[in-house]
């Protein structure tokens, strides 16, 4: 019986095992999401105001995405153990600038223990500071702003050159950066400034040049789509219409 009860918990540990990858990041790259592309597009996408309240106007984080040197994804390299407790202190921050959009409305939780289970586990952080360290990049390199300061700002009436785009970054993060578009299907393919996706050295320390060279999926031209609600303040939760002319209700 003591045979088999320890054959059945090494067969255990073995596929527990299997399920983790066994690598750990070289770098990894800080992924912003516009809120305006990511409520637009397709029949299918649909976002709802979080529960916690409208966020914050800007740039909002997704993940800070594990890479290994080939720029190969690296995913759940140990058996995730997540506490939202540990995350008190930065909950403020955390629902002005990692909301989650995705309907029904939450309050963001099961996001961010995707993004810890998924990449922060094959990160040299600890729980609180891969969430910590990604909020406080996301403030310094402050896109919204910087793009504001070179007359880019989210509009239906103009279509930005990808190249302005990309120069801009350039010129403040090297090669650090890519750019990734929505595609809108319901507006003649019109590309819509969705992800930008910023490099950072494994320790989560600073943006660093990226190591492999990633194209964009954007066209030449590119629409900075508004913010989707008319309000910021909490409980106002009115959405802008679409370049469709149709608004979803929350």
């Amino acid at each position: 019986m003591a045979a088999s009860r320890l054959l059945f918990l090494l067969g255990l540990c073995l596929c527990l095992s299997s399920l983790v990858s066994s690598k750990s990041a070289d770098f990894m790259a800080l992924t912003l999401v516009w809120p305006g592309a990511q409520c637009t597009g397709d029949i299918l996408r649909i976002c709802c105001k979080p529960s916690t309240g409208v966020p914050a106007r800007d740039f909002q984080v997704q993940a800070m995405e594990t890479y290994d040197s080939s720029g190969k994804l690296v995913k759940k390299c140990s058996i995730c153990a997540f506490s939202a407790d540990r995350l008190s202190d930065l909950l403020p921050t955390l629902h002005d600038y990692w909301s989650d959009l995705s309907c029904p409305s939450n309050d963001g939780v099961n996001q961010w223990q995707s993004a810890w289970c998924t990449y922060g586990t094959c990160s040299s952080l600890t729980q609180v500071n891969y969430f910590t360290r990604a909020l406080e990049l996301r403030a310094e390199v402050d896109l919204l702003s910087l793009f504001s300061s070179y007359g880019i700002v989210p509009t239906k009436s103009k279509l930005y050159g990808l190249e302005t785009i990309k120069g801009v970054l350039a010129s403040h993060f090297g090669a650090s950066t890519w750019v990734e578009c929505n595609i809108n299907k319901l507006w003649f393919l019109e590309s819509q400034l969705y992800k930008i996706h910023i490099c950072v050295a494994a320790d989560g320390s600073s943006v660093i040049d990226c190591p492999v060279t990633k194209r964009s999926n954007c066209g030449d031209t590119v629409r900075f789509v508004p913010f989707p609600w008319t309000s910021a303040v909490a409980g106002e939760g009115k959405l802008e219409s679409g370049p469709s002319g149709k608004a979803m209700v929350l």
